[in-house]
């Protein structure tokens, strides 16, 4: 799951980094251009922007990345608490205001709000159960039926967002776009190492099969 932080606030940015790369692979933007750049091009599962921001204002931002169609749910970080603020926040396009001082965890847990009203949660559940196949999201297990199966962590990743995705056929580019890093070439058998990988793992067990392959469309957790 991939998440954009707009921020320049140095401090603020080491607050929050060390929680949310837990659970997001993190690109981070500092002034406008840029976060105009990475909301416009990527496809992110959550936006975050910290109100201050050196050439542009939050509210602004947020208008403008709304103006070219961006519906990603965007978090809006700010120690503006006057209500007239929050209602120009809203009419903006922000989803939820967050109030400093910053509490990650608070965001963390609007984030899961967010994502699981949009049908994509990555943590707010304990546990992500699909046919024979659940993955525990708390203590990083996967299983199939009774059998723990081991899993490296892009293993577990890519298993995770299909089992969240699942009924729902799902690109090899939109895999590396949220599973892994930037700089993963689109041509590389990247996904395809790791989805074979993850079938070998799950021969002779209750999840041999799980995993459909669409050929030039990608790949499906049927539910």
């Amino acid at each position: 799951m991939r998440l954009l932080l707009i921020s320049c606030n140095k401090e603020d940015i080491e607050k929050l980094i060390p929680e949310l790369e837990k659970y997001y692979i993190i690109d981070i933007a500092s002034d406008e251009p840029s976060s105009i750049y990475l909301s416009e091009c990527n496809l992110y599962d959550i936006i975050v922007i910290n109100s201050e921001l050196p050439d542009m204002c939050g509210l602004e931002l947020c208008s403008m990345i709304r103006s070219l169609q961006v519906e990603t749910p965007i978090v809006l970080i700010s120690d503006n608490n006057d209500c007239a603020y929050r209602v120009r926040s809203f009419d903006a396009g922000v989803d939820v205001i967050i109030f400093k001082p910053i509490d990650v965890y608070e965001i963390l847990a609007q984030i899961n709000v967010l994502t699981r009203r949009n049908g994509n949660s990555k943590n707010c559940q304990n546990t992500i159960s699909s046919g024979n196949l659940s993955l525990n999201m708390k203590d990083k297990k996967f299983f199939a039926g009774e059998t723990y199966i081991y899993l490296r962590r892009k293993e577990f990743d890519l298993m995770e967002y299909l089992m969240i995705n699942r009924g729902r056929m799902v690109s090899k580019e939109e895999l590396l776009e949220h599973v892994w890093e930037k700089g993963i070439d689109v041509i590389s058998n990247t996904v395809e190492v790791h989805i074979r990988n993850i079938r070998m793992k799950l021969v002779n067990t209750e999840g041999e099969g799980a995993i459909k392959t669409r050929r030039g469309f990608g790949y499906e957790i049927e539910t």
